[in-house]
């Protein structure tokens, strides 16, 4: 704005004596303006410094626009970019197939509970959003692969799984 402002009164001092469309500081943003979108002042070819002026106030004033659209654009897409970092369920295809199989190969190799045990403690434990080792055992599962999967998902930013031996000793106490 200060620019569009500065470039309007030098518009006005130089111009106004001799063009109607800079007689003063409105009417020569006004037609500032009117440059900004295309319409250039009648005969502004018959004058060298109003060729000038027009030139250096067009690419100075559609750069700072562009430069200023860019920022919001680029802002936009950082803040979307690091959400997407954050968030370890945004992952590329190959990278979700191999954690597919890792589970997958981590239920069938070593007893981890079963999709189903999953799936209903955390249907019937989401309110504490807390799952921890001892909810499988009670479900039957064996203490050693629940424990190995809760700390591997534990690992993960976004989970928070929970510690074996403060709801083992709060499990005892009850």
């Amino acid at each position: 704005m200060v620019i569009f402002f500065f470039f309007s009164y030098a518009a006005t001092w130089l111009f106004a004596d001799t063009r109607e469309d800079f007689r003063d500081l409105a009417m020569s943003m006004e037609t500032q303006f009117q440059i900004l979108l295309g319409n250039l002042p009648r005969n502004f070819s018959s004058n060298i410094w109003l060729i000038i002026y027009v030139g250096i106030c067009s690419v100075t004033l559609f750069f700072l626009m562009l430069n200023f659209l860019l920022a919001l654009v680029v802002d936009a897409y950082m803040s979307v970019r690091e959400e997407i970092v954050r968030n370890e369920a945004e992952n590329e295809f190959f990278h979700d197939i191999a954690l597919t199989l890792h589970g997958w190969y981590k239920l069938q190799r070593e007893q981890w509970p079963s999709l189903r045990a999953v799936a209903y403690l955390l249907r019937h434990r989401i309110a504490s959003r807390h799952v921890s080792a001892v909810h499988f055992v009670l479900q039957g599962v064996d203490l050693g692969p629940a424990k190995d999967m809760v700390e591997h998902y534990h690992q993960m930013r976004n989970l928070k799984a929970g510690r074996l031996t403060a709801t083992r000793h709060k499990h005892q106490h009850n």
